[in-house]
């Protein structure tokens, strides 16, 4: 059985190589705190009753302790680089092994943000990235540990589509 996983997930980002030390995740990057916000504003006027209106998903925010990615990110903002893709898998225990539950695959991908946190023992980067198209897989897990069926979904902001 391996070590239980030190972080909540992994994130590769096309371009950037990462220090996890996962052998699963060769050259990723560990997370540990992941928030992503999806957005349907409401009209609520006497008129025309609850309506929704465009959809939106906010910026994927990411927190992760200090690595050598960090340094390639900030570069990226600077130039406004955009990144091809970005996978992200958000992992839990399963089958006696860490299993990704979550996956998230991004495309045409913008850092807009990149705040470093440096004190006594604490060293953490937080990342805000605005992308184009956003595509999730989820995988449940059945009460004896196996994996159930993966219901998927996906959204281009540039198109307002929803697949």
């Amino acid at each position: 059985m391996s070590e239980v996983n030190p972080h909540y997930g992994y994130i590769q980002f096309e371009g950037i190589k990462g220090e996890s030390g996962d052998s699963g995740h060769t050259g990723w990057t560990g997370f540990d705190n992941f928030c992503v916000q999806t957005l349907n504003p409401a009209s609520t006027d006497d008129i025309s009753g609850l309506s929704a209106a465009t959809p939106t998903i906010d910026l994927i925010q990411i927190a992760f302790e200090l690595e050598k990615a960090y340094v390639t990110m900030r570069k990226f903002l600077l130039q406004g680089k955009h990144i091809p893709t970005v996978t992200i898998e958000v992992m839990k225990r399963g089958e006696g092994k860490d299993t990704p539950w979550q996956k998230i695959v991004l495309t045409n991908v913008l850092f807009v943000y990149l705040n470093v946190s440096i004190s006594a023992g604490f060293r953490y980067c937080q990342l805000g990235m605005d992308f184009e198209q956003y595509d999730e897989t989820y995988t449940g897990q059945k009460p004896d540990g196996t994996a159930d069926a993966a219901i998927k979904h996906g959204y281009n902001r540039y198109t307002n589509v929803v697949s």
